[in-house]
């Protein structure tokens, strides 16, 4: 098992370091000038949509992440076994496809609204979040 007592200050400088660094570079990225995309109608299939989410979240690094700690959770500390299992897991994967389905839909509603002046406020507004959670994380130990 990993000790993660003796390095909870190691962990806390490099994570917030990461939080900075994220931060300063949502700041910048405000500085760009954002180029709407217009979608065409040929592209707006649901199966389109359909494979493209399939195969972004096949390469995140973070979907075996969560579906490895999701499993370490439900046989180790809940000690899930046969039929139980299978629920817990069918459960989750209804409620994640389903949350996918919803803000893939909720996103192409938003699209109205999405132009230069709120992506410039969101991008300072995350950047300046991440910054603050940075220093907090910093100056907790």
């Amino acid at each position: 098992m990993v000790d993660f007592e003796n390095h909870k200050e190691a962990i806390a400088y490099g994570g917030s370091a990461i939080l900075f660094v994220f931060g300063i570079a949502a700041i910048l990225k405000s500085r760009r000038p954002f180029i709407k995309k217009e979608i065409n109608r040929e592209e707006r299939g649901f199966f389109r949509f359909l494979f493209k989410g399939l195969f972004i979240n096949a390469f995140s690094p973070f979907v075996p992440i969560f579906w490895i700690g999701t499993m370490s959770l439900a046989t180790v500390k809940y000690n899930y076994q046969g039929a139980t299992l299978l629920l817990f897991f069918t459960t989750i994967v209804f409620v994640v496809f389903t949350t996918d389905i919803l803000k893939a839909y909720l996103a192409q509603k938003l699209n109205v609204f999405v132009n230069r002046r709120v992506m410039k406020l969101l991008n300072i507004t995350v950047g300046i979040i991440l910054i603050l959670f940075a220093v907090r994380m910093a100056t907790y130990y």
